[in-house]
Parts: C-alpha cells; sequence; structure tokens
C-alpha cells in the first residue's frame, strides 16, 4: 500500500502432503511465472521462503474470477466471451512459446482486473516440457480440473502438449 498498488502473496501450505514435490511444484510454478511475461497472465514481483516454505508476490487482481461473474450473468455476450478467450489464448500463446503448460485452465483461475482485462492465474500444476526428464507426475496419474480436461490429459497425460491447454480454454468458451 505505501507504493500505491496492492500485491498478492502466495506461499505453500505447510501441512500439505508429500511435502517434498508440493515444494518442487511450488518451486516450478514460481519459475515459470518468473519467465513468462505477458498482459494476460499473472505477474510475480518476488519469491523468497519463510522458514522451509517458498512463497512468491504477484499482482492483486481485484475483479473476481470468470466462475464468479457466470453465477451472477449466467451467460455473457459473444461478443465478450470472444474477447475474455482471444486475451487468454493470447497469454497461452505466450507461455507455450516458452514450452509451458498450464494443465488447470478453467473458470475459477481466469481472474478479471478492476478494468475488466482477464489474466490467467493459478500456474500450480505447471509443466515445463522442454525437460521430460523432470515430470513430477508419474505415470498412469492425472492433474488438473476434470471437467475442463483433454481426452488426452485424462488417457495420456504424460504425453499432452498446449492443445490440452487449447482444447481446455475451448471448454471454457
Amino acid at each position: 500500500h505505501r507504493l500505491g498498488f496492492t500485491l498478492a502473496l502466495k506461499a505453500m501450505n505447510p501441512e500439505r502432503p508429500n511435502r517434498e514435490k508440493a515444494k518442487l511444484r511450488f518451486q516450478r510454478e514460481i519459475q515459470a511465472l518468473a519467465d513468462l511475461k505477458h498482459p494476460n497472465l499473472i505477474r510475480i514481483h518476488d519469491c523468497g521462503d519463510f522458514g522451509q516454505f517458498p512463497y512468491y508476490v504477484m499482482d492483486y487482481i481485484s475483479g473476481g474470477s470468470l466462475y464468479q461473474r457466470l453465477q451472477k450473468e449466467k451467460v455473457l455476450t459473444p461478443r465478450e466471451s470472444l474477447r475474455i478467450a482471444a486475451k487468454i489464448a493470447s497469454g497461452l500463446q505466450c507461455a507455450h512459446d516458452s514450452r509451458i503448460l498450464h494443465r488447470d485452465l478453467k473458470t475459477e483461475n481466469i481472474l478479471f482486473t478492476k478494468e475488466g482485462e482477464p489474466i490467467l492465474t493459478d500456474f500450480g500444476l505447471v509443466l515445463n516440457f522442454t525437460d521430460e526428464s523432470k515430470r513430477l507426475t508419474k505415470a498412469g496419474c492425472v492433474v488438473g480440473t476434470p471437467h475442463y480436461m483433454s481426452p488426452e490429459q485424462l488417457t495420456q497425460p504424460n504425453e499432452i502438449d498446449g492443445r490440452s491447454d487449447v482444447f481446455s480454454l475451448g471448454l471454457v468458451l
């Protein structure tokens, strides 16, 4: 507040099961966000550790989620739906160009600024597919929100690419 804007803090839950794997996922999320620069992707400002638990500082997005908006408005106009989808698609293109998959694109992870700009957030299940050796998801395991997953994310989770995120965006649309 002293600087004239509000930031948000995300910290790893200290009571998460399988803490070491959770910590690796959290650190991956931090690295992915640090590498991504796009007006429709959440922006990270700082990171660190509080004791044994990592945290990061990001923009505070005050306009609520697409999920909340749909609860109130029920239906958006085709023009507004396409505007939101185009901006999120542009952010996804930036991520995919950096070889980063979101893997959990859904209405709850699209937030709006007070000006109404959509921002893709929550990269907690991020996957950088440039280094297959660093996958944290075991073969046969699935991560994400089933209602928004592409078929291959369910049937061949270790073989997905950017098309899976695009499929999820299509479901959101």
